[in-house]
C-alpha cells in the first residue's frame, strides 16, 4: 500500500494510475492504494508478485499516453511540422532551383 501524494508521480500520472488500478484500489479518505494478491498459498511469494506488479504500475502510469505529446518535443502543426519551424531544404519555392 501507499498514499498517492507520497508517489514520485505528477497529478496526471497519479489518476492515471487510480485508473489502471481502479477505483476499488484506492481509499477516498486517505489517498492510499491498496494491492492484494493471493496466487499462492505462501505469504512471502505473493509479497514478491505484489512487490513486482507495483514496480510495473509505476512504470506503466509514468509512461505518456498516445494521445500526449512527451514533454520534450514540440507539438506538430497541420502540415506535421512543428510549430513555428520551416520545411526541409528551407523556403524555397516550388520550381525555383538552388543557387538560382
Amino acid at each position: 500500500a501507499a498514499r498517492l501524494e507520497a508517489l514520485p508521480l505528477t497529478q496526471q500520472q497519479k489518476e492515471r494510475l487510480v485508473d489502471i488500478v481502479g477505483p476499488e484500489c484506492v481509499d477516498e479518505n486517505t489517498g492510499v492504494v491498496a494491492l492484494e494478491a493471493d496466487m499462492f498459498p505462501d505469504r512471502n511469494h505473493n509479497a514478491a508478485i505484489l512487490g513486482d506488479m507495483w514496480e510495473k504500475l509505476l512504470r506503466e502510469a509514468a509512461q505518456p499516453t498516445p494521445a500526449d505529446p512527451p514533454e520534450d518535443e514540440p507539438e506538430l502543426g497541420a502540415e506535421g511540422r512543428a510549430e513555428g519551424s520551416r520545411p526541409a531544404g528551407g523556403a524555397r519555392r516550388r520550381g525555383a532551383q538552388a543557387g538560382a
